[in-house]
């Protein structure tokens, strides 16, 4: 690539630097281009913040699959018509979908969902979130990767669950007493 400049100096005088770079702004602007667009990766890290739960394991599903739909997304084309911040949206509420009530609750969901409205004015029930995750569904429907992805997360999420809560039943008989006037610790 030629460096900017490079290019004043081969223009001899007859254009500054300043000049490239408004041309170049005005060729791009009238062709509608995107230099870098954010892509429904960068939209769902963001996202990913409103996400009230503290679970580490619905994060690392909401993450993961919502990832790898997103990837799968930049190979089909009908997919070009859907805003970033769409599709993101749209893989993250398929993703939820595979974490249990105990893991996400019904009330954690509920919260993710207004902030969504709220920050970003994306609501669940709109026509373009709706459109968008059953497209999504019937892109998937038949994705042995996601098949195999989802059987590797439910098995690691198994394994976290089981050693979060040994170590959760830990600190409760570590702390016995300490946090609470009544010690159910025995009773779990």
């Amino acid at each position: 690539s030629v460096r900017l400049e490079s290019m004043v100096k081969l223009g001899r005088g007859l254009f500054t630097a300043k000049d490239v770079i408004d041309m170049e702004t005005q060729i791009l602007t009238s062709m509608n281009w995107c230099v870098h667009p954010p892509t429904p990766i960068c939209f769902m890290r963001q996202f990913l913040r409103l996400l009230p739960s503290k679970s580490s394991v619905a994060r690392y599903i909401v993450v993961e699959v919502s990832r790898f739909i997103s990837e799968i997304t930049t190979c089909l084309y009908k997919f070009v018509s859907y805003p970033s911040s769409v599709v993101a949206y749209a893989s993250m509420l398929i993703a939820m979908e595979r974490i249990d009530a105990l893991t996400l609750t019904v009330r954690e969901r509920e919260l993710f969902m207004q902030a969504m409205k709220d920050c970003t004015g994306l609501q669940t029930m709109s026509d373009i979130v709706l459109q968008a995750v059953r497209d999504l569904r019937q892109s998937l429907e038949n994705n042995v990767n996601l098949t195999d992805l989802l059987e590797t997360i439910d098995a690691h999420c198994q394994t976290r669950q089981v050693a979060d809560n040994a170590t959760n039943m830990s600190s409760c008989k570590a702390n016995r007493g300490l946090d609470s006037p009544r010690d159910v610790s025995d009773v779990i």
